[in-house]
């Protein structure tokens, strides 16, 4: 497998300003979440997974952010506590973090034998899974 370099400052900088520039256009940051505006500004290892994501191909990777900021606006995976989940998707087991990998990343484990398909509320499942991956993010 190749490895994908790391973008440089200029790519990083040219990504923030393509994505600032698209939020304007599309109505300022009322229509995105302030939390996210924020981490575009400021936080280099965000903007570095699209641009790596997508081979460092600029216009992809503005597509793919102006995407996902999109989605977390209308999905706000980040308000989605421990008390929004029903418990008994926790004591089922099949999802939960786990020691870290070969490169000191936790690991999300997701077994799948203690899943049952369409036993389980979708949106419940959705919302399980986006807490999950928001507590990953924040460790």
């Amino acid at each position: 497998m190749t490895e994908i370099r790391e973008p440089t400052k200029d790519e990083l900088d040219s990504l923030r300003t393509a994505i600032l520039a698209d939020v304007d256009e599309a109505g300022g940051s009322d229509n995105f979440n302030s939390k996210d505006i924020h981490r575009v500004k400021t936080d280099d290892r965000y903007l570095r997974r699209f641009l790596m994501h997508k081979k460092h191909d600029g216009k992809e990777a503005l597509k793919q952010a102006m995407g996902t900021l999109k989605w977390r606006m209308e999905n706000n995976p980040a308000d989605v506590t421990y008390d929004h989940i029903d418990p008994s998707f926790f004591d089922k087991g099949a999802l939960y973090l786990h020691n870290r990998d070969v490169d000191g990343c936790k690991m999300l484990i997701f077994e799948v034998q203690k899943h049952e398909k369409g036993v389980l509320d979708m949106e419940m499942l959705k919302k399980f899974l986006q807490y999950w991956l928001e507590r990953l993010e924040r460790q």
